[in-house]
């Protein structure tokens, strides 16, 4: 197992900028959208690993699936806070 100091991640990106895949030793995800909107994210298998709700805005995330937890994220005085909730 390579050392925490010597793991190597490597990222793409479309033209538009948008994160499109994730490549490490162990995981390759890869990260669906529906126009600018963050939808899902799969394994290099087609499996489903996270399912994301967006709000109105780019960029503002309201909720994920990951596994059987819920995550809801709170806009509070311009931050965003994390609450997780098990399915």
């Amino acid at each position: 197992m390579p050392s925490a100091l010597n793991i190597r991640v490597s990222f793409k990106y479309d033209p538009f900028g948008r994160r499109i895949e994730k490549i490490s030793p162990t995981t390759t995800s890869i990260f669906a959208y529906d126009s600018d909107t963050l939808i899902e994210t799969v394994n290099s298998t087609g499996g489903v690993v996270a399912r994301y709700s967006q709000g109105l805005n780019i960029d503002e995330p309201v909720a994920m699936l990951r596994s059987s937890t819920t995550s809801y994220y709170l806009q509070l005085l311009n931050s965003v806070e994390k609450q997780n909730r098990k399915a």
